[in-house]
Order: C-alpha cells, then sequence, then structure tokens
C-alpha cells in the first residue's frame, strides 16, 4: 500500500479485518459491579449548599430540566437523586409531578 495516505483502510472500503495471533484464546469472564459514587453529590447537597434556599433552587433547576423528559428517565432519575439524599430525591420527584400535573391541567 505504497504511496496511500494511512486513513486509506478505514476511509475508502470500511476496516480491514485484523486478527491477532498473540491473543487469549479462552474468552475472559468480567466481573462488574454497578456501583454509583454519589458521595460527592451528597456532600455538595448537604455540605456546600449552606441553607434551604440554596438547596430549593438546586431543585427547580432539576425540575425544570427533567419536566420535559420522558418517564422511564425521570424514574431513574428519581432513584439516582434519592440515593443522592432522600430529602432531594423527594423535593424533585414532588416538584416534577406537580409541575407536570400543572402542565396538564392548564
Amino acid at each position: 500500500m505504497k504511496d496511500v495516505p494511512n486513513y486509506y483502510p478505514n476511509s475508502f472500503s470500511g476496516p480491514v479485518p485484523f486478527l491477532d495471533d498473540s491473543r487469549p484464546k479462552e474468552k475472559l469472564l468480567v466481573l462488574q459491579r454497578h456501583a454509583v459514587d454519589l458521595s460527592q453529590a451528597a456532600y455538595f447537597y448537604n455540605n456546600v449548599l449552606e441553607n434551604d434556599a440554596q438547596r430549593q433552587r438546586l431543585v427547580n433547576v432539576l425540575v425544570t430540566s427533567l419536566v420535559p423528559v420522558k418517564e422511564p428517565v425521570q424514574s431513574r432519575s428519581f432513584k439516582l437523586l434519592h440515593l443522592i439524599d432522600k430529602d432531594l430525591g423527594n423535593r424533585v420527584e414532588i416538584g416534577v409531578k406537580a409541575a407536570a400535573l400543572a402542565a396538564s391541567t392548564g
């Protein structure tokens, strides 16, 4: 492949198959934990935000962001927010449901 650009295989005829002979023959079993580290978010909510007014502003921003998304995304967000702090999760969930109810009635 003399006098061709270095991106030739991927740009002109798709990727070129490659078999690595030094690769292990057996597959590895990967064990994963689907844990989420929410300690920084919890610290921010409980310690950096100094008063209830600041926490409420955060809740208002989250509610505004979550109102237009689909219900499965909202549910997952509520679960994560409850893991960060029960109060945060409750406030956001109540706010989203109230905003959705207000939008549907009028």
